[in-house]
C-alpha cells in the first residue's frame, strides 16, 4: 500500500497514468480513477455497489499539475495553493516522457463540452479558467461565481484542447470536478493536423492523426483523411457519455465495397457502423459478430463525393444519402465515433459534422 512507498516516488507522477489500449481517450487517466473503477468492479462482482468521492482518495490530483505551488488532497478536497493549475486532455510529443510504448490518444474533452469545478474560496478570489489548444493558444474565460467554475471548450473547426486549468490570486480548494459531455465538431480533414510521436520500438515512427486512433487500415492526411485497407481499416475518435443528435459524413470512395460511417462505439468489436456496402446502404451491429440489421438497395458510383446524413429521431434513425431519405431502426448515437472501411479498399473522408 501507500505506506510502503516512499513520497519521493509519489509526488513526481502525482496522479497520472499513461496507457496504451485501443481507446484512445482512456489512455488518459489517473491512478485515483482507476484504484476506483477496480475497488467498483469487484464490490459489483459481490453484488454491491460502492461511490467515491473525487478526492476520497490520497494523492487523487484527478491529473492536475502545477508548474510552481502546492495542492495536496485532505478532508475529501483538493487543496490549491498555487497560482496557476492545469490538466492535460490531450497528448502532443513534447508533452510526454518517451513514445515508444505506442500511444495514441483521443481528447478527453470535446469541443462543445463544459467542465465544472465546485470551489471553496474567499469570496474576494478572482478566478480565471482557460483552455489551451494544440498550437499553444488559450481561451481564457473570468468566472463571475466563485463556487462553481465553469468552462466551456471552443467550437471551432478541427479544435483539439490541448490542457485545460485554472488561475487564482488566491489558495482554495476544490470539492468535485466534472465534465458534462455534448460534443460539436466540425472536422475539415485537408487541414487537420498529423502528431509525431518519435521514434518506435520497431525503429518505425509513431504518428497519428490528430484526436484519432487507428485500430487497424493505414490512414493518413492527404487532401482529407485517406484510409486504405488490405483485408479491414477501422479509425475512431471521442469518449464514453458522448451523446450526440446528428451526424454528417462527406466522403469519396475509391476503391472497396465497403464504407461505413461507426458510431456508438465501445470498442473495436463492440459499435454500429451505417453505409455502403455493394450495392446496398446498410446499417450492422458489430458485438463481437457481425449482424446486419437493416438495408436498402441504391445505385452509387466510386470517385465521387456523397454526403451521408444520421440523425436520431425518436423512433428510428433518419438517414439521408445523395439526397434520398431512408429511416432505419433507433440507435442512440453516443460514445465513440470513427470510419470504416473494408478489404481492399481505399476511402477519402472530407469533413464530419457531430451536431446536438
Amino acid at each position: 500500500g501507500l505506506d510502503g512507498i516512499d513520497e519521493k516516488w509519489i509526488r513526481p507522477i502525482g496522479d497520472i497514468v499513461n496507457a496504451s489500449s485501443a481507446i484512445g481517450f482512456l489512455n488518459i487517466q489517473t491512478v485515483s480513477d482507476s484504484a476506483s473503477l477496480f475497488a467498483k468492479l469487484a464490490y459489483r462482482l459481490q453484488g454491491m455497489e460502492v461511490e467515491y468521492d473525487p478526492f476520497e482518495l490520497p494523492y487523487a490530483l484527478k491529473g492536475l499539475r502545477s508548474d510552481e505551488g502546492r495542492m495536496e488532497v485532505r478532508d475529501r478536497k483538493l487543496h490549491v495553493d498555487a497560482s496557476d493549475i492545469y490538466k492535460y486532455v490531450y497528448y502532443l510529443a513534447d508533452d510526454l516522457y518517451d513514445a515508444r510504448y505506442d500511444p495514441q490518444f483521443s481528447p478527453v474533452v470535446s469541443s462543445g463540452d463544459e467542465i465544472i469545478f465546485d470551489v471553496e474560496a474567499d469570496e474576494d478570489t478572482t478566478f480565471i479558467t482557460y483552455v489551451r489548444d494544440c498550437d499553444g493558444k488559450e481561451s481564457l474565460q473570468r468566472q463571475e461565481d466563485a463556487k462553481h467554475l465553469r468552462l466551456l471548450i471552443p467550437c471551432v473547426v478541427n479544435y483539439t484542447a490541448n490542457r485545460i486549468g485554472i488561475r487564482a490570486d488566491r489558495p482554495y480548494s476544490i470539492r468535485d470536478m466534472r465534465v458534462i459531455r455534448k460534443p460539436k465538431l466540425d472536422y475539415l480533414f485537408a487541414d487537420l493536423a498529423t502528431d509525431h510521436y518519435g521514434p518506435r520500438y520497431g525503429g518505425d515512427s509513431m504518428n497519428n492523426v490528430r484526436a484519432f486512433v487507428e485500430h487497424s487500415g493505414n490512414w493518413k492526411i492527404a487532401e482529407g483523411l485517406v484510409g486504405e485497407s488490405g483485408e479491414h481499416g477501422l479509425i475512431s475518435s471521442g469518449a464514453y457519455g458522448d451523446r450526440y443528435r446528428k451526424m454528417v459524413w462527406e466522403m469519396i470512395a475509391e476503391k472497396g465495397e465497403e464504407h461505413l460511417l461507426v458510431f456508438s462505439m465501445r470498442g473495436y468489436l463492440d459499435h454500429y457502423a451505417l453505409g455502403l456496402r455493394k450495392d446496398r446502404l446498410v446499417l450492422i451491429r458489430k458485438k463481437v459478430r457481425e449482424e446486419l440489421l437493416c438495408s436498402y438497395e441504391i445505385e452509387w458510383k466510386k470517385g465521387v463525393r456523397y454526403r451521408l446524413t444520421v440523425e436520431e429521431k425518436e423512433k428510428m434513425l433518419e438517414v439521408t444519402f445523395d439526397g434520398e431519405r431512408y429511416y432505419f431502426p433507433h440507435v442512440d448515437l453516443r460514445d465513440l465515433y470513427g470510419f470504416r472501411i473494408g478489404k481492399e479498399s481505399l476511402n477519402r473522408t472530407l469533413r464530419l459534422v457531430i451536431d446536438q
